[in-house]
Formats: C-alpha cells, sequence, structure tokens
C-alpha cells in the first residue's frame, strides 16, 4: 500500500470511529442495551464515575441499571479530536453533553470522554477504553446559578461534589496559581 492509499484508508477510518460516537448517542438515548454494548470490544473497559466496568456483559448490565433511571436523553458529541496509533488503534477526545430527563426534571450535563478504539476482525471500530469525566451534572434549574461553582456534581440522591474538570488538571491548577500571584 502507498502513502496515499494509508492516507484515504486513515480518513475512512476516522469517518468510521466517528460513527461510533453517534451510534453511541443513538443508542444510548434509545436505551437500546444490546446494541450500546456491542459498541464495545469484547474485553472492553468503561471507566464510569463510579469505577471501571471490565467486559461486555458488565458492561451491559451497567448500562441496563443505570439508563433505568433516565427518561428522556439527548446525548451530543460535539467535538471530536482522533490519534492514529496504528492500523487497527486510535485513541480520541470527545467533548459531549446530554440532556436528560431524571427524576421528571431537566437535568444537563457537560462530559469528556477519553477514548481507545480498536478495529475488530471485520474492520468495524470498537471502543476498547472510554473513560468519562464530569465538568458539570445538574437539574437545569440549578445551572443559572451553580454553573461557576465547583460543587458541580449534583446527581440526585447524592450530595453536591466537586467536578472533575477543569479543576484537576495541571494546566488550569497552574493557571490559577499564575493569577492569584498577579
Amino acid at each position: 500500500m502507498n502513502n496515499d492509499d494509508n492516507r484515504l484508508l486513515w480518513m475512512e477510518d476516522r469517518w468510521k470511529i466517528n460513527d461510533l460516537l453517534v451510534h453511541y448517542s443513538v443508542t444510548c438515548d434509545d436505551h437500546d442495551i444490546e446494541a450500546l454494548a456491542n459498541l464495545y470490544a469484547e474485553d472492553g473497559v468503561f471507566d464510569t464515575v463510579n469505577g471501571k466496568i471490565k467486559g461486555r456483559e458488565a458492561i451491559a448490565a451497567y448500562y441496563e441499571s443505570r439508563l433505568a433511571d433516565f427518561g428522556v436523553s439527548y446525548h451530543i458529541p460535539y467535538s471530536h479530536a482522533v490519534e492514529q496509533v496504528s492500523e487497527s488503534q486510535a485513541t480520541g477526545t470527545v467533548l459531549a453533553a446530554v440532556e436528560l430527563a431524571l427524576n421528571g426534571e431537566a437535568f444537563w450535563a457537560a462530559l469528556r470522554y477519553t477514548d481507545t478504539y480498536v478495529k475488530d476482525d471485520c474492520g468495524d471500530w470498537k471502543f476498547y477504553e472510554r473513560k468519562v469525566q464530569q465538568q458539570y451534572a445538574m437539574p437545569l434549574s440549578d445551572l443559572p446559578n451553580e454553573i461557576a461553582g465547583s460543587l458541580r456534581l449534583r446527581w440526585p440522591g447524592t450530595k453536591p461534589k466537586l467536578a472533575d474538570l477543569p479543576e484537576t488538571t495541571t494546566s488550569w491548577q497552574e493557571h490559577q496559581e499564575r493569577i492569584k500571584t498577579n
């Protein structure tokens, strides 16, 4: 294969990985647990806010339980950066949001997924590992007053908690130190 062929193949693979993200959103919103779990490699990992879930069967059980709490939802993958590792592996970062009905109330969350993708023997791209971090998650009615605070994780039945992002990143912390000293 020449360089142009490799570039074309990678462009096609990037579109397939992007399609994987769309399929993830649709299967979450449709509560299609089997299709959702099949987006992961057989030995895939979903690193959730509640810990790591390993293996497609365990991932399906997690989504079955988690999505039972959700009413109507709309998962939105906004921006996506992908880096090729090899012909059958890539990594990516997805900036996303979800709007959902939770306990009869409008609820919004801003998310960052850090992904590792693998191409299976059929040429389909799957999630090998997906880590989710939250910038905020709260009832829509709380958003105007609480978005500027640090306790932006406000899931029903839990005490407000510190958000995963951006305060935990080194760059955020260094910037905060610089502006304190200026």
